[in-house]
């Protein structure tokens, strides 16, 4: 079963008569994506179902993968001509080992696109993966295998949307544990910021493909759907109470020290400091990476812009961590430079004090999947509300 994310803002912004014209091009796009003996029908006000015979589990995995991300790679164009970014979410179950008869199998269908939907959206879910349902209200309980392996599922949930991600992910993690450690925060709390490095874009889940691997300048509306990336990870570690703890670090990393960040506007220390932590490691790592639309920048031109944007953007006692845990551990700068531009000594640089010969060209996009925000980070595309 397939159901279209939020189509009911669709419906509400762009008017039922868009939300038909999407509903038939959608219709027309999975027929074709399709065998001559599948079959795909409407199944209700913005879901379709699809039946496909003679289809092993695993296969029926990767067809439903497979439109997941040619709907999230597409555009769709309302009445008005207005271009749209769509995603959707999928269930899949099989016969007879998830239901015997139809009432059953669409029972399991929906229940593993439900958890799709708890996830955030934007994905597929097999229903012999589904956990228990068997939890109080609105709380999907998860297997109760250890706040490891949650982590490492949910880790391995972003990865399948975006390898740049997962390896960003883990080096923000390891970056952010050394900033920690730097201030002279307790173990437990290291641990627990580490988990929230590894975790701050686990909202990007909901975000369609189409967005996040645009090589070109985000629309408003594009850029709307970025914002709302660590509310959305709110939501997906909400279903697990294992990981309350790191959830106000993974919804507060888009903050800014100064206000005039997201999702709240919170400020100075009212900002959770292992968000602050996250978001200082988050920008430095996503200067210093290659994208296939610019190259990575040096570690001298990540902190100069890091130092400038210190007291406004980040927190300057993070700042300064991050240099000194840079300067302290050999094995964390090779880490980064193997993965970015090469590592150059630090020097000291004065917050705010440009050197011409280190400014990145113009001509160089660069697109922050660090979110610093508009007017902010000068490199250029290392932009305001683009989570890494």
């Amino acid at each position: 079963v397939l159901d279209l994310d939020d189509f009911h803002q669709l419906n509400n912004r762009h008017g039922h008569q868009s939300g038909d014209r999407i509903l038939l091009e959608l219709a027309r796009r999975l027929r074709s994506q399709l065998r001559e003996i599948d079959l795909v029908a409407r199944f209700g006000g913005d879901q379709f179902a699809m039946i496909l015979p003679h289809t092993f589990g695993k296969g029926g995995m990767e067809v439903a993968e497979r439109l997941r991300q040619s709907i999230a790679g597409s555009t769709f164009v309302t009445a008005k001509g207005t271009e749209l970014r769509l995603t959707v979410s999928l269930g899949v179950c099989s016969y007879p080992s998830d239901g015997a008869s139809a009432p059953e199998l669409v029972d399991a269908a929906q229940k593993a696109l439900a958890f799709a939907k708890a996830l955030g959206g934007n994905q597929v879910q097999l229903y012999g993966e589904v956990p228990s349902r068997e939890s109080p209200d609105n709380v999907v309980s998860l297997p109760s295998s250890g706040r490891g392996a949650i982590v490492r599922s949910l880790a391995a949930a972003v990865d399948i949307r975006d390898g740049y991600t997962h390896q960003h992910s883990r080096l923000v993690s390891d970056l952010a544990s050394a900033i920690a450690r730097q201030i002279g925060l307790p173990s437990h709390e290291v641990a627990r910021i580490s988990v929230g490095g590894l975790l701050h874009d686990v909202g990007k889940i909901g975000v369609p493909d189409s967005i996040l691997t645009k090589e070109g300048s985000l629309s408003p509306e594009e850029w709307e759907c970025v914002r709302k990336h660590p509310a959305l990870g709110k939501r997906i570690m909400e279903q697990a109470p294992e990981l309350m703890d790191v959830m106000p670090l993974v919804l507060h990393h888009q903050e800014r020290y100064d206000g005039t960040g997201y999702p709240e506007r919170l400020q100075g220390d009212s900002i959770p400091l292992g968000a602050r932590i996250i978001a200082a490691a988050d920008a430095y790592h996503a200067i210093r990476s290659d994208r296939p639309y610019r190259t990575g920048r040096t570690h001298r031109q990540a902190m100069r812009e890091l130092q400038r944007c210190s007291g406004s953007q980040f927190d300057p006692q993070v700042v300064r961590a991050l240099m000194g845990a840079l300067d302290a551990d050999a094995e964390l700068r090779a880490m980064v430079a193997g993965n970015g531009a090469p590592f150059n000594p630090p020097t000291a640089v004065a917050a705010g004090v440009a050197n011409p010969a280190a400014t990145p060209s113009p001509t160089a996009p660069y697109r922050s999947d660090a979110d610093a925000g508009p007017a902010t980070l000068s490199i250029p595309g290392v932009s305001a509300n683009r989570g890494a």
